[in-house]
């Protein structure tokens, strides 16, 4: 069958976690977290509060006719965002040509 190996579910290539333990450690995380124990917790969800400036831009952006936002929650997950920051990286090596 060939020497293919399989790395993780749906053959995905394994895990960058280069920027997982900057955030992890809040040396990456956006100023708007909450702290949070990564050992404890993978994540955390948030109640978006309904008179914030974050609600009034969420519900300037899912407004439709007849529709009307009742509540938002944020999530905050320090391995997402990790992978996050780590593809953008990676996206503005491509553009530049360093990579």
């Amino acid at each position: 069958m060939g020497d293919k190996t399989k790395t993780g579910a749906f053959n995905r290539k394994p895990v960058d976690k280069r920027f997982v333990h900057q955030v992890t450690s809040g040396q990456r995380g956006p100023n708007y977290w909450v702290p949070m124990d990564i050992s404890d917790t993978e994540c955390k969800i948030m109640e978006v509060r309904q008179f914030s400036a974050s609600f009034f831009e969420l519900d300037e952006k899912f407004r439709r006719p007849g529709l009307e936002l009742i509540s938002a929650y944020a999530v905050q997950n320090a391995f997402l965002w990790g992978q996050y920051l780590l593809r953008r990286e990676q996206l503005k090596m491509q553009l530049t040509g360093t990579g």
